[in-house]
């Protein structure tokens, strides 16, 4: 199922609101305070578009407490302009979810590698799988739609297993670091 085509009408729901230059990946590693300035690095997500995305983007990275949330959103909206508030709280509820699906496919590929990358049994092993189901998880209410219940890590750890041993790759050792090549 692709993950997208449930969030399309979503999409077409979107408020219309001035574009506005986005950072694209605003979280606590891309942030230097000094004294009262903080600083934005690494920019080269960044792109033109939709300033509440860029809020659920960051709020979506940062995994703030309910609180801490708030807080941030309470911040946005007193240095937002009035024409980039505009029913943002729906538009902002669809684009975190957007992001849930997005780092939920993203991630899934980079967190079988390290998982993958770690001795069956390891606790670096049982951390990135913990990790990898707690994101999917978050994205199952948008994705898995009409589905009730949660995926369960077992399931994750034999299913990047099942992968990697059907790509001739032996997980308990770990993947070899040389270069990807390509099926023919």
């Amino acid at each position: 199922m692709d993950p997208f085509v449930a969030m399309e009408d979503g999409l077409k729901a979107l408020t219309s609101r001035p574009f506005r230059l986005l950072h694209g990946d605003i979280h606590r590693g891309n942030l230097l305070r000094r004294d009262r300035e903080t600083f934005f690095l690494d920019r080269q997500l960044s792109l033109w578009g939709d300033p509440v995305y860029d809020l659920a983007d960051h709020v979506h990275k940062m995994g703030y407490t309910s609180d801490d949330e708030q807080r941030c959103i309470r911040g946005w909206l007193s240095v937002t302009s009035e024409d980039c508030r505009r029913r943002w709280s729906n538009d902002l509820q669809f684009y975190i979810a957007y992001e849930r699906v997005k780092s939920s496919v993203v991630d899934t590929v980079r967190w079988a590698r390290r998982i993958a990358a770690e001795p069956t049994g390891s606790p670096a092993r049982g951390k990135a799988v913990q990790e990898l189901t707690a994101k999917i998880n978050r994205a199952r209410p948008y994705w898995f739609q009409g589905r009730s219940g949660v995926l369960a890590a077992d399931r994750v750890a034999s299913a990047v297993t099942e992968f990697h041993e059907a790509q001739g790759k032996s997980v308990s050792r770990g993947l070899n670091s040389g270069p990807v090549q390509p099926r023919s």
